[in-house]
């Protein structure tokens, strides 16, 4: 099978929690607007997220982003 590429795992798993992180800033106003207790922690988890996100994203850019077809030994 080879081996897995994990800078490209890492970085879409970032891309996903950027995501995830972008909806829990969504559904804060909801929560904060009908005074529930759980508005500024769904807040404080959305800003986590998204920090971990960015950071697995940028911290596992691809060195060279050159793209060519391998060719024939």
């Amino acid at each position: 099978m080879g081996s897995l590429n994990f800078k490209i795992i890492y970085r879409f798993l970032g891309i996903t929690a950027v995501l995830n992180g972008l909806f829990m800033f969504i559904a804060f106003p909801f929560s904060y607007f009908n005074d529930e207790n759980e508005a500024w922690g769904i807040l404080n988890a959305g800003i986590i997220t998204v920090f971990i996100g960015l950071l697995l994203y940028f911290f596992n850019k691809p060195k060279s982003t050159n793209i060519q077809k391998k060719k024939d030994i």
